[in-house]
């Protein structure tokens, strides 16, 4: 990169989800997050970083990993930040403004990417909330779930935890209009878009309403039913563009406070979904405006799971 020319970094994103512990072999004698055999979640979560700080933990897909690397309780929450990626690729480590090849590494090595994870045991006895910073070349949302239930299953036997990502109503129902969608195509290199669009990342083709005449709920139900090929006639794309990997559908709602936020609805109703933290090669948040973020979406789970302190 030349001197004076801007980052443009990779779309960072959270997925949700809640945490559960209970009795091994008895699902339904659920542990309170607060007091799982005399520790709390969060310091359980704690105790697993600072065991296995800067470890390199092979999963159990094999070519991936993920490495511990710190940690910091709050007021019934922590902040962990881990790295974690894959091997198994030979790799050419290319200047994006020369196209000259800077160095190369082969399927020994993995190239890892730095994010965060946000645990809160704040929302009663039933359950933590856990948000996951995804990554594009990470190891995935699930990455120190594994590692992290064999720690627990050593430190405490008899305790099981569950990972249960949030779906659609737990987010989707305080949201009142369609601000915007936009289908998003990332560019290869050799994509026939190339000769098209220099230096470009990407190509993206957004729909907004007129002033003051916001898109319905409708819409964005639809949008997910269809895993967005609702919205091919309305921006003169052919449906086939919708089975091609690297192509997203974000979607802008307005919450009912007058907020908007920005979801990943590529995937269909009923799995997890991701809202997008960055967007359009800006920076990542910053970890002070991550944990924000986190808690607002951990209160409107909760505002619609309900809290009990039972």
């Amino acid at each position: 990169m030349s001197e004076g020319e801007k980052a443009i970094y990779s779309e960072r994103s959270m997925v949700l989800y809640k945490v559960t512990f209970n009795e091994r072999n008895t699902p339904d004698e659920i542990i309170a997050p607060q007091d799982v055999r005399g520790s709390s979640c969060t310091a359980l979560f704690s105790e697993f970083v600072e065991n296995n700080v800067e470890e390199l933990i092979r999963l159990r897909t094999g070519n991936k990993f993920v490495k511990p690397v710190s940690c910091k309780i709050d007021n019934g929450v922590v902040l962990i930040k881990v790295s974690s990626g894959s091997s198994g690729e030979n790799v050419d480590v290319v200047d994006i403004g020369s196209g000259n090849t800077e160095y190369q590494y082969g399927t020994d090595k993995a190239a890892m990417i730095y994010s965060r994870c946000f645990i809160s045991q704040n929302y009663g006895s039933g359950y933590a909330l856990l948000c996951v910073e995804h990554t594009r070349n990470g190891a995935g949302d699930t990455s120190l779930f594994d590692p992290f239930r064999k720690f627990l299953r050593d430190r405490v036997p008899d305790v099981v935890v569950k990972f249960e990502p949030l779906i659609e109503p737990e987010v989707i129902e305080n949201f009142v209009s369609v601000e915007s969608v936009e289908v998003k195509k990332y560019i290869e290199p050799g994509d026939a878009a190339n000769l098209l669009v220099s230096e470009a990342a990407t190509v993206s083709t957004k729909l907004m309403h007129k002033r003051a005449q916001p898109f319905s709920m409708g819409l964005y139900y639809s949008l997910v039913k269809t895993r967005g090929k609702a919205i091919a006639s309305m921006i003169g794309l052919d449906e086939t563009a919708f089975d091609e990997d690297g192509l997203e559908v974000l979607v802008t709602l307005k919450h009912r406070t007058g907020a908007t936020r920005t979801f990943v609805i590529t995937d269909p109703l009923g799995v997890k979904i991701r809202e997008v933290l960055n967007q359009n090669g800006t920076p990542p948040l910053d970890d002070s405006t991550f944990v924000s973020q986190c808690k607002d979406r951990c209160d409107s789970a909760a505002e619609r799971i309900g809290v009990s302190w039972d």
